[in-house]
């Protein structure tokens, strides 16, 4: 009778196991896609656009305000998806949806000037 108990038991640890394999692998995938979405500070500082002192932070802060505020309301889609006359347009109508800050603001914009400048897609 201990049997069907102990099976129990690893049929349970192993469905655990494949729920957090699956969670890693969802978690990894999507880590890879937010990333085409909005590259990491770290691609564009390699393209030398957070040279000046402060200007990483602020990246920083534009892909966070482009990653979570951005998508409160919609999924954000690729910056590179667009061009950058296509940006003067998006930006002014999305901004004008929000209660951003004036300083929310001026870190998106560098950081979506800063993508479309160094044309990273990863």
């Amino acid at each position: 009778m201990a049997y069907p108990v102990q099976r129990h038991r690893w049929i349970r640890g192993g469905r655990a196991a494949m729920v957090l394999l699956g969670a890693n692998l969802l978690i990894g995938c999507v880590a890879t896609s937010w990333d085409r979405v909005a590259p990491p500070v770290e691609v564009l500082a390699a393209g030398g656009m957070a040279d000046v002192p402060g200007q990483r932070a602020a990246l920083e802060r534009g892909r966070m305000v482009y990653l979570v505020d951005c998508s409160s309301c919609h999924v954000p889609e690729p910056i590179l998806a667009h061009s950058r006359e296509d940006w003067k347009h998006i930006l002014p109508e999305m901004i004008e949806e929000t209660t951003l800050t004036a300083a929310e603001e001026a870190d998106l914009r560098l950081y979506v000037e800063s993508v479309l400048q160094l044309g990273v897609a990863d």
